[in-house]
């Protein structure tokens, strides 16, 4: 059922513009960059295709690397070992984008 929705969910939460300027911004930027590769790895472990994937990422260079990046990672048989590896990715984006806004 998910892939379906797969062009509109994957293209809306990728790389999401900062609306809420209440928090701190590059949180915010980071959560958004986090929950987009948690959705790419979701997607990977579900099985979709990474040409269906690479579709959805276009020509925006920093999508195709999540793309990318998210299909090196094994796809994962049991349910609780695939939501470690989704969270474990999400996390790796997340710290990746906090570092990025530190130099």
């Amino acid at each position: 059922m998910r892939f379906c929705f797969l062009p509109l969910v994957v293209s809306s939460l990728l790389f999401v513009p900062v609306s809420n300027a209440s928090e701190d911004p590059v949180s915010t930027a980071c959560q958004e960059v986090a929950q987009s590769a948690r959705e790419v790895m979701t997607y990977r472990q579900d099985g979709v295709p990474m040409q269906e994937m690479m579709k959805v990422a276009g020509d925006v260079p920093d999508r195709k690397l999540m793309v990318e990046k998210a299909y090196d990672v094994p796809r994962q048989s049991s349910e609780a070992v695939q939501q470690g590896v989704i969270e474990g990715y999400a996390g790796e984006w997340f710290r990746a984008c906090v570092k990025s806004h530190q130099q």
